[in-house]
């Protein structure tokens, strides 16, 4: 309201009431405002890039599993090899395996050797079949299988989730090759081993090992 100064100059009472509860906003207000909106959607972001990582690291792996540099799949069952050694000398106890036995003739020749691949077989969510007779060796360069020829796995069917431990053998040219294990119809192979070499006059090895 006006009032009078002693010179009769009128002069005005500027209201100087805050307007901190009902105008404009200070800036530290603006803020702390701000900042309480958008921390809800830093947190949902944050936890949304969690997930996504956690996501990433399960597929690989998975994709990890499913290419397992040790593994065949056949028909259902997993093939993981545990174990490649290396036999000269095969006795005849070697080569049986339930009639897997073919073309030996009851002895292995100076020239050739046997290799001994031990295996885990193992199902998945229901009854598997599983079969040795299935696994093909091969030597790099050569085109030719080499079928298994004994071992102490059979022929039989796995329970859902079961799995059982067994070996597989090939007899195989002494000649310094390097040999890989694949299955019928599938692209995938496992490195096994390099034989050693026979040496120089060794009697030559006239057997069929394909089939």
């Amino acid at each position: 309201m006006p009032v009078a100064s002693a010179t009769g100059i009128r002069a005005s009472k500027v209201s100087t009431r805050p307007e901190g509860l009902h105008g404009p906003m200070s800036l530290a207000q603006a803020t702390r405002r701000t900042s309480r909106v958008k921390k809800p959607s830093y947190l949902a972001s944050g936890l949304l890039l969690l997930a996504t990582a956690a996501g990433g690291v399960r597929a690989a792996d998975l994709l990890s599993a499913d290419t397992d540099p040790h593994s065949l799949q056949i028909s259902g069952a997993t093939w993981t090899v545990t174990d490649v050694s290396q036999v000269i000398g095969v006795a005849q106890q070697d080569l049986g395996m339930g009639g897997m036995a073919h073309n030996i003739s009851g002895y292995v020749s100076d020239s050739q050797m046997m290799v001994r691949v031990s295996f885990t077989v193992a199902a998945g969510d229901q009854r598997t079949p599983f079969d040795p007779s299935q696994l093909r060796a091969y030597e790099v360069g050569h085109k030719a299988p080499i079928a298994p020829t004994g071992g102490t796995l059979g022929v039989g069917v796995l329970a859902a989730h079961a799995q059982v431990d067994g070996s597989v053998t090939f007899v195989v040219s002494r000649d310094g090759g390097h040999l890989v294990l694949r299955a019928p119809g599938s692209a995938e192979q496992v490195d096994l081993t390099t034989v050693d070499t026979a040496a120089p006059g060794t009697a030559t090895d006239h057997h069929d090992h394909a089939h």
